[in-house]
């Protein structure tokens, strides 16, 4: 039993709970492209057997997400499940957050990580840092964003669609855009609608999933043009 499952992860439970329970299902070896937050929701690429091999394509690819930004207030996680650390009365105006997203937040840009996260400092995660009130220094990566759409907002909640290399945290975008016009903002939804070449409209609820929803290796490989030669001498072996 080898391919590719896609899940559609809902809010409320991790990344690895997803996995932990399709490796239970079918007993086999399970992986996946990329974590998403817990309070997030949206699709998840899931290596099933061999086909775990494949997972670094989809890692590298872009991704699409949707998110909900709440001005006003910032928290310690950056999202919905923190606790509010900053805030403010300041609620931009729709040219202002446009006109920053069009001058400082498309093309490749600096991103500092979020003390909330997996990243290792010196051999620690950075959340366990936070966790234990351990100061820091927060590392910085870099980032392509390809496009911000904006496509709601009302009474300062901004609802955009991001298209975005591997390893963009949204909840920083979020952060960095109102700290740019003088405002703060926290994630309050987060889904992920695409993993090139997935859609989550392709993808499977849960508690539906079955091996009918296995995605076979060869049907992956041709989906996404890979060239993979070494990767498929590993499969055979």
């Amino acid at each position: 039993m080898n391919g590719i499952l896609l899940i559609d992860k809902p809010s409320g439970i991790t990344s690895f709970d997803v996995v932990k329970k399709i490796k239970k299902i079918f007993n086999v070896k399970v992986g996946h492209s990329g974590t998403l937050d817990k309070f997030a929701c949206g699709l998840m690429v899931i290596g099933i057997g061999k086909a775990t091999k494949l997972l670094s394509f989809f890692e590298k690819s872009y991704k699409v997400y949707k998110a909900k930004i709440t001005f006003g207030f910032e928290t310690d996680t950056l999202d919905i499940t923190g606790n509010i650390v900053y805030q403010n009365n300041k609620i931009p105006n729709l040219d202002d957050i446009l006109k920053t997203i069009t001058q400082n937040f498309i093309g490749k840009i600096e991103q500092i990580v979020p003390i909330y996260s997996n990243v290792k400092v010196y051999g620690k995660r950075l959340y366990k840092y936070a966790l234990s009130n351990q100061h820091v220094v927060l590392p910085k990566k870099t980032v392509y964003i390809s496009s911000i759409d904006i496509l709601n907002y009302n009474n300062g909640v901004l609802e955009i669609k991001i298209t975005c290399s591997k390893g963009t945290y949204i909840r920083a975008l979020a952060r960095d855009i109102a700290r740019s016009i003088n405002s703060y903002a926290t994630v309050t939804y987060l889904e992920r609608l695409y993993i090139f070449p997935f859609s989550i409209k392709d993808a499977v609820e849960l508690c539906c999933v079955s091996q009918n929803h296995i995605i076979p290796i060869e049907k992956v490989k041709y989906i996404t043009k890979i060239d993979m030669l070494e990767v498929s001498n590993g499969i055979a072996n």
